[in-house]
Parts: structure tokens; C-alpha cells; sequence
């Protein structure tokens, strides 16, 4: 049987969109008859594991951490587990290049080490397939150090989506930068795709390595989301503004968003739903003195919650806010919040010049560029929701296809669109001429 071996060092937990990516390949891969494998954090829950996939918890860091380099992994048996391991002792420049020319285990991080080793007890094999949905340079580096350090016509097929550009990407200039990794894995490789989350994605990332670049976007369990909306009446229309509560993600403008709405007393009116609650720290406490203000209006949802509780608080809302910093969030750099806004067919509302805005027609939403023209944003689809609505179930019945599970699974891994036809048919028990 074909594996499809999923590598993520930061799926650990269900925040982000770490979980919900690999289980959603992986169903796409179980139903292809494929056997997906996670490489990934020893600390994922093991509850959090589909039933089908084997887990093989191997990471002791995630993307989001420097690797502990040669002086950290000496030190680490005397001290233990420790954070400043991995500042003051991380990998440096020299450690990466050495090894490039002296290739020896003794210089690679600690990261890499554990991805050989967790490699190495998979006993790969051609038919297989590595999978890395959400690349960046430290882990496209340790798998290329891998790939160089095995047999190259017996290597397994290897397939690496970013869901970044360069700007915003983790630790962009590791190793020479996301490019010059690249390039150093497809030269090691046997068979390499590359892929990006969006269009704008796929064509900054081609002109950068000069290789081809598909495009894999992002996945979402439809079947957990309530496809149809739910039954308006007079009542208040909910605004959502969901997912990590982090700067980039318009967490400064919020409150002057929500003044301007609520200032303007909008015939229907309007609440806003926030999952900014649970959490004890300076920039928090700012924000809830600043929410105070507006009362009943604004309702906070804990930031750590679980599946169940975000997706009843998506089904909830009707409208979503996304008024993403378009510095951080270019339109390379997708969006998992409005996926399911499209098939959820909720209107949106999003900042200029990011990926969000680019799937708002004139049908389904509204683009602003500040706090004041989203606010008028909100009000004008508030003052006519039944139209905007229309307009969002119809990007509704486009999106269902854009993101189809198999479809997006077989693009990634390079097969083709007769290859995945013949795979629907063969599940369905159709003959294939």
C-alpha cells in the first residue's frame, strides 16, 4: 500500500490550521487507498489522531522555534528540557553551512536529527510519498539533508506546499532563504512538486526559485460545517471575528470598527462575536478595557476552545470580519478563516489587498482599506443581508469545488485529473473503460 507521510513539526495541538489540513489530506488519502502517516510534536494529543492514520510522535519543537544546535544538544542531557537551549544555544549560520560541505550528523539540529530518525524507522520506500504542507526553510533544510544522504534513484517522492511567502514566512532566511533550500532539496530529490496555498502564492514562489509551482489551497471539513445559513429574523445580525487573536489579524483596529458600526445605529442591529477571551496579559487586558464600552454588543469566546465550540460559534455568526494588516497577510498568504466563510456562505467583509478580499465580489461582501470603511462595510450588507446572501451561496457552490478534498490531495501530490476520476469511480464501484 502507498503511504502518504505527513511531516509537520508544529501540529501539536488543534490551534492554527495544523490539525485540520493533515486530518483532511489524510482522509483524502485513507479514501484513495493510501495510508497516511504523521510525523509529527510528541506532545499531540494522541485523541487527536484519526483512527486510521499511524502517529508517529517524533518532534520535541515546532516550525515556530529555532533548531538547538551542536552546543544545546550537548548541553541538554545535563540541563534538561530548557527554552534558553534553543536562544542562546540555537543553530548558527556556520553550523548550517559546515554541514553542507561536511555532511555528518554531529552538525545537524535537533530537529533534523529526529526527522532522520523517524524516517529511517518508516523503511521508505519509491512508492511512497512525503508530504509537507506547510514548508518553510528549517524543515524543506532537514528533509533535503535527508534526501542528500540517501541513494537518490530509491528515494520516495516528496511534495512540499507553503502556506507563506517570503515576507511573512517563518524564519525566511534560514539557510539562505526558502529559495535557496529549495533548490538544495530538488537537486537531492528524485521527484520533487512544489505548491502554494493561493494563486498569488504560486507565482511570487516560481518567480523566486525558477521552478514550477502548483497551486494547493487550503482544505476544510465541510461536513462539519452547517452548509445552508441559518434562519434570519428580526433580530441582531452576528459579526464574527474568529481564530488567534494576533495583531496582524486587525486586533488594533477592532474596537474603533465596532464604535463606528454601533455609532451608526444600523436599523437591524448588529452584535459582534470575538474569540479573544480566556487570556491574561498585557495586550488582553487593554483590549477588554476597550470592549468594555460597548456592553451587550460585543460577546468574547475563549481563545483556547475546542473543534466543537469554534464550529458552533462559526454557525453562529453571519457575517465575518476580516480585517487582516495586508502587509503581513498579502494575498499570497491564504486564509483558512475565509474558506469557511465561502462555504458557509457567509458574507464578508475584508481589508484590501490581502487573499480574503480577493474572493469578494460585488455579491458576496465588502473590502475596506481602514477601520471606517469596513465599519461601512458591515453596515451596508447589514442593511440589505438577504442580497449579500445570495451572493455568498452562490461563491458557496464555486468554493465546494475550489476545495474538494480529493481533488486538492491528488494535485499535491502530482496526480492527475484522469488518475483522480478513475479513483472516484473505482470507490463508487463504477467500471472505468
Amino acid at each position: 500500500m502507498m503511504r502518504a507521510i505527513l511531516i509537520d513539526p508544529a501540529l501539536r495541538s488543534e490551534a492554527g490550521h495544523h490539525l485540520k489540513l493533515s486530518v483532511e489530506l489524510s482522509k483524502a488519502a485513507n479514501s484513495m487507498g493510501h495510508k497516511p502517516v504523521w510525523i509529527v510534536h510528541k506532545n499531540l494529543d494522541p485523541r487527536l489522531v484519526p483512527d486510521f492514520v499511524q502517529f508517529i510522535p517524533a518532534f520535541s519543537s515546532g516550525i515556530y522555534e529555532r533548531q538547538m544546535g551542536l552546543f544545546g544538544r550537548a548541553l541538554r542531557p545535563v540541563v534538561g528540557e530548557r527554552r534558553y537551549l534553543r536562544s542562546t544555544f540555537a543553530e548558527r549560520a556556520w553550523e548550517i553551512q559546515l554541514r553542507r560541505k561536511f555532511p555528518t550528523p554531529l552538525l545537524n539540529g535537533d530537529r533534523c536529527l529526529e526527522l532522520v530518525d523517524a524516517l529511517r524507522s518508516q523503511k521508505l520506500v519509491k512508492n511512497d510519498h512525503l508530504i509537507v504542507h506547510s514548508a518553510e526553510p528549517q524543515t524543506v533544510d532537514m528533509l533535503g539533508t535527508w534526501a542528500a544522504g540517501q541513494p537518490k534513484g530509491e528515494l520516495p517522492a516528496i511534495h512540499v506546499r507553503t502556506c507563506w511567502s517570503t515576507p511573512n514566512m517563518p524564519f525566511a532566511n534560514y539557510g539562505g532563504g526558502f529559495a535557496h533550500v529549495l533548490a538544495r532539496l530538488a537537486s537531492a530529490s528524485r521527484l520533487l512538486t512544489i505548491s502554494a496555498e493561493t494563486p498569488a502564492g504560486a507565482q511570487r514562489l516560481a518567480k523566486e526559485t525558477g521552478l514550477h509551482v502548483d497551486v494547493s489551497p487550503h482544505l476544510v471539513d465541510d461536513a462539519t460545517l452547517r452548509l445552508q445559513p441559518r434562519a434570519l429574523s428580526s433580530g441582531a445580525l452576528v459579526v464574527g471575528w474568529l481564530g488567534e487573536p494576533r495583531s496582524e489579524k486587525g486586533l488594533r483596529i477592532l474596537p474603533d470598527i465596532i464604535r463606528a458600526v454601533q455609532d451608526a445605529k444600523p436599523e437591524r442591529p448588529i452584535k459582534f462575536l470575538l474569540q479573544c477571551g480566556g487570556r491574561n496579559s498585557r495586550k488582553a487586558r487593554d483590549l477588554d478595557a476597550q470592549l468594555a464600552e460597548f456592553g451587550e454588543a460585543v460577546e468574547k469566546l475563549d481563545v483556547a476552545v475546542s473543534q466543537d465550540v469554534y464550529l458552533n460559534a462559526l454557525n453562529r455568526c453571519d457575517i465575518l470580519l476580516l480585517p487582516y494588516d495586508p502587509d503581513v497577510y498579502p494575498p499570497e498568504r491564504g486564509s483558512g478563516a475565509v474558506v469557511e466563510a465561502l462555504l458557509t456562505a457567509k458574507p464578508i467583509v475584508a481589508t484590501a489587498g490581502t487573499y480574503a478580499a480577493s474572493l469578494i465580489t460585488a455579491g458576496n461582501g465588502c473590502v475596506g482599506t481602514d477601520a471606517t470603511s469596513l465599519a461601512n462595510g458591515l453596515l451596508r450588507i447589514g442593511a440589505d443581508y438577504e442580497v449579500y446572501l445570495g451572493g455568498a451561496l452562490q461563491m458557496r457552490d464555486h468554493a465546494r469545488k475550489t476545495h474538494d478534498r480529493i481533488k486538492t490531495y491528488s494535485q499535491l501530490i502530482g496526480r492527475t485529473a484522469e488518475d483522480e476520476l478513475s479513483t472516484r469511480r473505482n470507490a463508487l464501484g463504477v467500471e472505468t473503460s
